[in-house]
């Protein structure tokens, strides 16, 4: 299952239609997470001048709409995508870790 389809599974669960924003409100249930660290993940996002990826990954970038900060659709997909590759890259440091000990 790719990040979009696992996106639209949680929007299924969460009785939300697909959009192309969300409120923080919804972006917080659809991954369980407090009004704090949602504020915090979209406070700390930054992007890579180099490349232009956010700085860290776990972050979440957000646009303003009618002064009310809204979350893409494709930036949830993208927020999946990075977090599954980084945890993925994690697993594979910690496997490598334990083979050298």
């Amino acid at each position: 299952m790719n990040a979009e389809e696992q996106l639209e599974q949680m929007l299924k669960i969460a009785a939300l239609p697909r959009r192309p924003s969300y409120t923080p409100g919804e972006v917080c249930a659809l991954f369980n997470i407090s009004k704090m660290q949602f504020w915090r993940m979209t406070e700390r996002y930054s992007k890579n001048p180099m490349n232009g990826k956010p700085m860290e990954p776990w972050t979440m970038s957000t646009i303003r709409l009618q002064s009310q900060k809204r979350v893409l659709f494709t930036e949830l997909v993208s927020f999946i995508t990075r977090n599954e590759s980084f945890n993925r890259v994690c697993e594979l440091k910690d496997d490598f870790v334990k083979e050298i000990n």
